[in-house]
């Protein structure tokens, strides 16, 4: 049991987006970038407009930026460098919570999907 006598299942308390095993698959339901919210799941669908490797305290981080007509989101993936595919001008698919980090949504280490 988990805290209040509420049984805990595995699961996030948030509704995913999907299946929570299904990770082959990108989301059919995508949200748009500018109606993201910080601590809601959310899967976003963009085009990669930035991708660099940077520090931030504790190692590596690869800062994607990823836009869809609506807005601009930072994806940060730790201890990354580079992820093939992962590029200016290529289409991705993220998802996670996002979380506040100076002032703008930030997703940390999500799911990621590359499309062709």
């Amino acid at each position: 049991m988990g805290a209040g006598g509420r049984r805990y299942d595995g699961h996030m308390s948030e509704a995913p987006t999907r299946h929570w095993d299904d990770t082959v698959n990108p989301p059919a339901d995508v949200t748009p970038i500018g109606s993201v919210r910080c601590r809601q799941r959310a899967a976003v669908r963009g085009t990669v407009a930035a991708a660099s490797a940077t520090r931030w305290t504790g190692g590596p981080v690869l800062e994607v930026e990823i836009e869809d007509p609506t807005g601009l989101l930072l994806v940060a993936f730790f201890g990354r460098d580079h992820i093939a595919g992962v590029e200016a001008g290529h289409r991705l698919t993220v998802e996670g919570v996002p979380v506040r980090r100076y002032g703008r949504p930030v997703l940390m280490n999500p799911l990621f999907w590359v499309e062709p």
